[in-house]
Formats: structure tokens, C-alpha cells, sequence
């Protein structure tokens, strides 16, 4: 199994720029896989690749590693590692991904409590350096902090950043809006608004 790591970290590394995307797409296909067909061989196989690839600072091998833990796949359920493994990732997500999945857990994991106190403080602290990167998920998170959860609201820059995930087209920014204009949370009531937002969220396969 080692050899097979080595020989695969060395194929993506001479790939050049491309390599985080080679081992997205080869380490997430085999273990999308052995998930699949309920293979433990082949997930242990995955497990040990983004271990070995987490060794040369690739923070979504530390995402996929925590999720071995925190869901105890061909590992021992863990909280307390899947926390340690994503706050670690954090420090090597590329400022160029827009997509940063280890801030973003980080985030959830504080605010829920996964592996760590909860602390909402530190989640929104999490999420706005999603929304540095650009991270439509980070902008609806960091809103729902200002909006809901945060000691100090910010209601302002809570719907301004509910407006920029929409801008990114994600889903559930359009429904929360809906939700607003129609309750009349922040905001006068406003239907018209309400139903606006409401059809850009079924245009955009919210979940609500």
C-alpha cells in the first residue's frame, strides 16, 4: 500500500501546477467508489493516499482525513482528531481556492460543537476567511452569524453578505432572503420581495 501511495503522489507531483486537481479527482473517484459499493479495502486504501498526501500539506487531504474520523470510516470514530486534522488544514488551503472546505468546517465544527466547545465567536471567525477566498458557503454562514447567532449583530453586513452568496447563485441565500422579506425580519414586509426571492431559490434547487 505504501508503494502505491508513493508511486501516486509521484505521478501527481509531476504534473506540475495541475497537481491538486489530479489528486481531487483520483483520490475522491476511488473513494466516491469503495463508498459506493461498500468496499473497506479500497476506502482504507483512500484513507491512506490523503494521509500521505496531507504529509505534503494538501489541506483537502486534512478535509477528507477528518471525515474519516468524524464519521469512523475504516478508522475509529474520532471528534477530537477530525477537529485537530481540519484546524491544521486551515493553515495550508491556497488563497486561490474558492472552494475552502477546511475553513468551512472549521467553522461548523465550532459552531456545533464537533470535536471541540462550541464557540460562535470562532465559527464566524472561520467563515469570514471562507469569504476572503471567495466562498459562497462562507458568505451564508458568516450571515446567518451576524444575523442570529453572533453577541453582536450586524445586520447590515449580514444581508449585504446574503446578497453576495446570491451573486454566487447559492440556493439557500435566496430562500433565508424569501424568509426575511416575508416575516419581516431586518426588513419592512415586502411579498413582492418575498415571492421574488422565493422563485430564484426554486430556480436554483434550494433545499427549503
Amino acid at each position: 500500500n505504501n508503494t502505491a501511495c508513493n508511486e501516486l503522489i509521484h505521478k501527481a507531483q509531476s504534473v506540475g501546477k495541475n497537481r491538486s486537481n489530479w489528486l481531487r479527482i483520483t483520490f475522491n473517484d476511488l473513494y466516491n467508489f469503495a463508498k459506493r459499493k461498500g468496499a473497506k479495502k479500497e476506502l482504507y486504501l483512500s484513507y491512506l493516499l490523503y494521509r500521505k498526501s496531507a504529509q505534503q500539506k494538501y489541506a483537502r487531504a486534512y478535509y477528507k482525513l477528518a471525515k474519516f474520523y468524524e464519521n469512523g470510516i475504516v478508522v475509529k470514530k474520532d471528534l477530537k482528531q477530525a477537529f485537530k486534522l481540519i484546524i491544521k488544514g486551515t493553515k495550508f488551503e491556497s488563497k486561490y481556492d474558492d472552494d475552502p472546505a477546511c475553513l468551512i468546517t472549521a467553522g461548523y465544527y465550532f459552531e456545533m460543537g464537533i470535536g471541540t466547545k462550541q464557540n460562535n465567536k470562532m465559527a464566524y471567525k472561520y467563515y469570514m476567511k471562507a469569504v476572503k477566498h471567495g466562498s459562497s458557503v462562507g458568505m451564508y454562514n458568516s450571515a446567518l452569524c451576524l444575523l442570529y447567532k453572533n453577541k453582536k449583530k450586524n445586520i447590515k453586513k449580514g444581508l449585504d453578505l446574503l446578497i453576495k452568496a446570491t451573486e454566487q447563485k447559492y440556493p439557500d441565500a435566496f430562500a433565508e432572503l424569501s424568509v426575511i422579506y416575508k416575516e419581516g425580519k431586518f426588513v419592512n414586509k415586502d411579498k413582492e420581495m418575498s415571492d421574488y426571492w422565493l422563485n430564484e431559490a426554486m430556480n436554483n434547487k434550494s433545499w427549503r
